[in-house]
């Protein structure tokens, strides 16, 4: 998976956090005494700012290595951190959540070869009308065009300039993505690659899946705006479901 270090430093947390932390706590704010779960926290910073705001969120990965950076880097919220994979959260948590949140692409990759019990194990682990929200990056680039790489993304943090390449081959029911970020080190430069597998879920089968397993489908948006989702143009996907 990704090196937290460099994922950490190659984001600008600001702009992102000021982005999706306003959607995130509306959807809080729609349940009475809410218990939050960060689902695929990676290096934790959706669950520190919202746990500084005064929610009661806790944040679990599938990678221990993240984990750790997320206990480290986080003050006095390390022990809101939990190493427990998407899939085992109703038998590992002992807990019943309001609200479990997906960031990123966290839902088809942890579906990958594991669609089943990952919507099983999100049924279970929420309280009778609770709400998953989840989101697919570059949906339309992936999913309909079938692009094999992305253009090149350049990002500026405080840590310095970072170079995130991404390509693709499409395999049977699943999707290969070569993460690569290039970055300045001392006098040189430094490359970290990641191999990760995603589901290759189509609207029709996620839908299904959901429906399938004991959810209503609440809206489905392209992005943190509120903006329509149009599966044949729409580049993102961000949608919130409800424990029947």
């Amino acid at each position: 998976m990704f090196d937290p270090a460099v994922y950490e430093n190659s984001v600008n947390w600001e702009k992102r956090l000021g982005a999706e932390l306003p959607f995130l706590e509306a959807a809080i704010g729609r349940h009475e005494s809410p218990i939050v779960l960060d689902a695929g926290c990676g290096v934790g910073r959706h669950t520190a700012a919202l746990s500084g705001k005064g929610y009661d969120v806790t944040g679990i990965d599938s990678d221990p290595a993240m984990i750790a950076f997320a206990k480290a880097n986080n003050g006095k919220y390390a022990d809101r951190f939990t190493h427990c994979p998407i899939g085992n959260i109703s038998s590992r948590m002992g807990v019943k959540y309001t609200l479990i949140f997906m960031l990123g692409n966290t839902l088809p990759i942890a579906a990958w070869n594991n669609e089943e019990a990952v919507f099983s194990d999100l049924f279970n682990s929420l309280v009778p009308g609770g709400a998953v929200i989840f989101q697919m990056l570059n949906f339309n680039r992936i999913k309909k065009v079938k692009e094999l790489y992305l253009p090149l993304r350049t990002a500026s943090s405080e840590n310095g300039v970072f170079h995130h390449l991404r390509s693709y081959l499409y395999r049977e029911g699943r999707i290969e993505m070569l993460s690569s970020y290039v970055y300045a080190e001392g006098n040189g430069y430094k490359r970290s690659d990641s191999l990760i597998n995603f589901s290759d879920l189509s609207p029709k089968m996620l839908y299904a899946l959901l429906g399938k397993h004991g959810f209503s489908r609440v809206s489905a948006h392209s992005g943190y705006g509120g903006e329509a989702f149009d599966e044949q143009v729409s580049d993102n996907l961000v949608c919130e479901c409800l424990r029947l």
